[in-house]
């Protein structure tokens, strides 16, 4: 099963994030250095059994920094809830 890649939006950020839809659900939080792509090998070994979720952190990946208070636990919900 192939990953989809699109745009979460939250506040005035736009999270790019990765994920497949079946089965119960995982979300790969990236290492403070890396963003997405570091889960790729995981999210396609586990796509065809779980809901896998990836998304890059503010300023990381595709992800821009953007100029507003934001909380990295608010922005996982979001992603979560969006997917």
């Amino acid at each position: 099963m192939q990953t989809t890649s699109g745009i979460v939006p939250v506040g005035t950020a736009r999270i790019a994030a990765e994920w497949a839809d079946d089965g119960p659900p995982i979300v790969f939080l990236r290492a403070a250095v890396a963003d997405r792509r570091m889960w790729r090998h995981q999210l396609a070994a586990l796509a065809p059994n779980y809901h896998v979720i990836a998304f890059d952190r503010r300023g990381f990946g595709e992800m821009p920094a953007v100029n507003e208070a934001y909380s990295q636990t608010a922005d996982l919900f979001a992603v979560i809830d969006h997917l």
